[in-house]
């Protein structure tokens, strides 16, 4: 193999990427997932406060109670005989949950805009609802607040304006999330770590939670681990496993989504800002650390080095560094890739005699820029998957492809 040996009198640039640790499993999607072409309020306020405003105030102070209009703004034109009072639903929230008559209802198409007028009491929190499968637009679409552009049904696809005058309370609708989580990824060094679960934008409800709503699990067979010392209040859970946890195991942890607030907020796992019926359970994995007899650390991209005619990866361990053998196996090209503009390059493959290097020889030359991809199907003597983000586990398509343009 002396045609690697000349590879040492060519200028290498290495680069070496990774990507921000995902905490929940799986990639979510932090933007709204749908709905685009159904509608959505888009702001409110009260007349009194003016734009950004949610404080009640008093348009006639010589008349019992506060008089206000509560100004709402639509993001498309909506049907004006689906924006009416006998559609609205209008409620003192604070400091007792009781009806509020609404004086009227007027609707402005230039605008799409709504003015709904009412008497208030002088220190109290309100809540303005438009029930779901109430309010369309001219092209007969529901309102759809949490964007999945489906048609949920309440509570999901209830629309909730929250207000608040003098010393009132406004009633939460922000869902509780999960603010941080321990352990994390690979390499945890102790047997019997504490599980621990923060909640903010909540507090957390302790009553919505018990042992059977955190569940430890063994990755490989989703088996239940046994636990011990749970605990949980307003500001989150902890808990231990019973008895020793397996060096180089894989373990899942699984919150339930039915989590929730003392408002009834449920748990909002990928933190998006909006509820689906079919919220998913807050997940995450961690992984112990290998003893001698174990050899599950993965192993991940140490940099690379390209040609014109040529490019080189190397592989380390993750989280270690240390040296690490490759299964020269799956070096393939639907593991491999390098795209330019005009799609994919062939390639041939030259494993070399080191264990932690390959070498793909192009079978034409690449035009610039050019994308090299590396699957977590590229896996070590030991067939652990790549670990792209290096966060210690490794394997998951999408989550650890190791990617660079060059």
């Amino acid at each position: 193999m002396n045609k690697h040996f000349a590879l040492a009198a060519l200028l290498l640039l290495w680069a070496a990427c990774g990507v921000e640790d995902n905490p929940f499993g799986s990639d979510p999607d932090h933007q709204w997932q749908g709905g685009t072409g159904m509608p959505h309020v888009v702001s409110y306020w009260t007349e009194t406060g003016g734009e950004g405003s949610h404080t009640l105030g008093d348009m006639d102070p010589g008349t019992e109670g506060m008089q206000d209009w509560i100004i709402v703004n639509f993001d498309q034109s909506m049907d004006p005989g689906t924006i009416t009072s006998s559609g609205l639903l209008l409620q003192e929230t604070w400091p007792s949950w009781r009806p509020i008559e609404i004086t009227s209802v007027e609707y402005i198409p230039q605008l799409n805009r709504a003015i709904v007028r009412a008497t208030f009491t002088v220190d109290t929190g309100v809540m303005l609802t438009i029930p779901a499968g109430q309010a369309f637009d001219l092209g007969g679409n529901p309102l759809d607040p949490n964007r999945n552009g489906d048609e949920d049904g309440a509570p999901w696809d209830d629309t909730r304006m929250t207000l608040v005058a003098g010393s009132g309370v406004e009633f939460d609708t922000t869902p509780p999330i999960v603010e941080s989580h321990v352990p994390t990824g690979g390499y945890v060094a102790s047997q019997l770590p504490e599980i621990s679960i923060v909640i903010t934008r909540g507090p957390l409800d302790p009553g919505t939670v018990s042992p059977a709503d955190v569940l430890l699990l063994r990755t490989s067979d989703s088996s239940i681990v046994e636990t011990s010392s749970f605990f949980a209040d307003e500001n989150g859970i902890r808990m231990t496993p019973a008895s020793p946890l397996d060096w180089g195991e894989r373990y899942t942890v699984v919150l339930t989504a039915s989590a929730a607030d003392y408002s009834g907020n449920t748990l909002d796992s990928n933190a998006d800002g909006y509820l689906w019926p079919d919220e998913e359970d807050f997940v995450w994995d961690f992984k112990l650390q290998d003893d001698g007899s174990t050899h599950s650390n993965p192993p991940t991209v140490a940099g690379m080095a390209w040609h014109e005619t040529w490019v080189l990866i190397e592989f380390y361990q993750s989280t270690t560094h240390e040296v690490v053998v490759m299964d020269a196996g799956t070096y393939t090209a639907a593991n491999i890739q390098v795209m330019d503009q005009y799609g994919l390059v062939p390639a041939s493959f030259d494993p070399l005699d080191n264990g932690r290097q390959v070498i793909l020889y192009f079978e034409r030359t690449p035009s610039a820029p050019q994308h090299l991809w590396v699957s977590a199907r590229v896996e070590d003597q030991y067939g652990n998957g790549l670990d792209g983000n290096e966060d210690g586990l490794g394997g998951t398509p999408g989550e650890d492809d190791w990617i660079i343009d060059f």
